[in-house]
């Protein structure tokens, strides 16, 4: 159980030190909200 714990703080770190990025919740509120020719 330990060494779960561990990988998912090293997770969460990881995000906070680089960031989502892509895979950011919103980014894809984003992308769904506006029209394609928008996101140029």
């Amino acid at each position: 159980m330990f060494m779960k714990n561990l990988s998912i703080a090293g997770g969460f770190l990881v995000l906070g030190l680089v960031g989502p990025g892509t895979y950011s919740f919103d980014r894809l509120l984003r992308k769904k909200a506006q029209p394609a020719a928008a996101l140029r």
